[in-house]
């Protein structure tokens, strides 16, 4: 496939979504070939065979058992055999070079489709800023089955579209009991979507040395409800981006800075996993990794280690950071908040800062 058409994402499910734009980015970086193949069975290279499902047993013939014509996932042998198989296909293709661009435009055109959105007037951001939801807004809706299927696809348009993640987040939450407001928001999103339909993640070719860094950013107790912080982190490999998130944390948070170091954590957490998925395909990476911030007391709590006033009602688990910049593999820096990607994971923003 030429790295200047599209690449539909639709047969990529069963990786992480971080590994495949992980993987991606390198292919563009170094010259790899990207070939899209679905294998058939894969799950069953050798004959397998069954006893009876109870229930199913067949009375006339109790003590036979049944042969697989389709692979059963979970089968203990299958994945080191398919393993085997695609390292060895993957190990022989051939090297390209380009630029890459993927999106999800036809799954975008399907859903606003069957939301009957085609022909509405496009929104200029995925949530109206400012505004809060809660669980008690507005009217119980109908059907909340439909609710939960509108938010389901959004949720899989986000492997593309980092930019409705923390809209998505929000209307998510609601899934139990969604109300006519929540249902609104929802709606909104998909006629963001209208008129963002064809933007996607462009990866392009990097010549420097391999390099990560990380953008975290926290809405202290955003939630009405909870009033629970929200995490956001943006993760990018060169200038190609990898990994985001947008997510509520578990517990509350006392202090602007404990909600901030807990993104903060949740972000060096993230690059550990990439740095050894990264070590694995081979890739030399840049330390130290840098860890970007816009909260000055967060920043110095990563290398102060006497903040006992600030620091007494944190978690130690979220501690590991301060071990990772005494070491030098990560390096927290300061940024200013009107430079922060990371606040498009944490709250709603007007028209000209999204």
């Amino acid at each position: 496939m030429d790295f200047g058409s599209f690449l539909s994402v639709s047969e990529l499910g069963w990786l992480q979504p971080a590994t495949i734009r992980t993987v991606l980015s390198l292919a563009v970086s170094r010259g790899w070939s990207l070939r899209q193949l679905d294998v058939k069975n894969a799950f069953l290279q050798e004959d397998v065979y069954m006893a009876q499902p109870l229930g199913f047993i067949d009375p006339t013939r109790p003590s036979y058992v049944c042969k697989l014509h389709k692979a059963l996932y979970g089968l203990k042998q299958a994945p080191r055999a398919w393993f085997h198989r695609i390292n060895t296909f993957l190990l022989s293709v051939l090297h390209k070079d380009g630029i890459l661009h993927i999106n999800q435009l036809k799954y975008a055109h399907d859903l606003l489709q069957k939301a009957n959105l085609l022909n509405s007037k496009p929104a200029y951001t995925p949530l109206a800023a400012k505004v809060l939801f809660s669980v008690s807004d507005g009217a119980l809706i109908s059907n909340p089955t439909e609710y939960r299927e509108l938010v389901g696809n959004l949720q899989y348009l986000t492997l593309t579209c980092p930019d409705i993640s923390f809209a998505v987040n929000i209307v998510a939450q609601f899934m139990s009991a969604p109300r006519t407001p929540h249902l609104v928001a929802a709606k909104r999103i998909l006629r963001y979507i209208k008129g963002t339909i064809d933007l996607g993640l462009s990866f392009t070719l990097q010549t420097a040395a391999a390099h990560l860094s990380a953008y975290s950013n926290a809405d202290w107790a955003g939630c009405p409800d909870s009033r629970r912080s929200t995490t956001g982190y943006v993760i990018t490999l060169g200038t190609n981006l990898i990994s985001w998130c947008s997510k509520k944390q578990p517990t509350v948070s006392r202090s602007s800075t404990e909600s901030e170091y807990r993104a903060l954590s949740h972000a060096c957490a993230e690059t550990n996993w990439l740095c050894s998925l990264l070590h694995e395909l081979g890739v030399r990476l840049q330390f130290p990794v840098q860890l970007f911030c816009d909260n000055l007391s967060t920043t110095y709590m990563a290398a102060n280690l006497v903040f006992h006033a600030r620091t007494r009602h944190v978690e130690l688990d979220y501690h590991f950071v301060r071990e990772k910049v005494a070491l030098g593999s990560h390096q927290v820096c300061f940024i200013p908040s009107v430079d922060q990607p990371a606040d498009l994971f944490t709250k709603a923003l007007h028209k000209p800062h999204h």
